[in-house]
């Protein structure tokens, strides 16, 4: 689902509901706006029911290859007397991994979710990245 607001969205999960968390994808800066009634940062976002590569891998398949249940995921509607979150199903096409911000130097914080080397990131721990080895992350396997 596409989102939009003045400041820039977060790279890590943020809370969304107890057990679940959003994360914002495909963040884009519009720059600035003539008018203020017009957001300047735009993103897809979905929802993840845990803090773990998997949980960002299918949900994020599941935005981009099934937006109808997507949607019944962010609104936390039942699917046949299951909350959506809790369907799973198989989704043929991999993540999409243009939709993650490319790693780079800097600070990191816990949770962050970034692209590199073709495969996703998730940081471990909070700490500065210098551009070399990439052991304080999850690897996407």
């Amino acid at each position: 689902m596409k989102t939009y607001r003045d400041e820039p969205f977060s790279v890590a999960p943020i809370p969304w509901k107890p057990g679940q968390w959003a994360i914002y994808l495909n963040q884009k800066d519009n720059g600035e706006q003539q008018e203020e009634s017009i957001p300047r940062y735009e993103a897809d976002f979905t929802i993840i029911d845990s803090l773990s590569l998997a949980a960002v891998e299918f949900a994020t398949k599941r935005m981009v290859q099934d937006p109808e249940l997507d949607d019944k995921v962010i609104f936390s509607i039942e699917v046949a007397g299951v909350p959506a979150i809790e369907i799973r199903k198989e989704y043929p096409l991999p993540v999409d991994l243009s939709l993650f911000r490319e790693l780079s130097a800097g600070v990191v914080a816990e949770h962050e979710i970034f692209r590199y080397g073709g495969k996703l990131l998730m940081a471990k721990k909070d700490f500065v990245y210098d551009g070399g080895e990439i052991d304080n992350f999850d690897i996407q396997e």
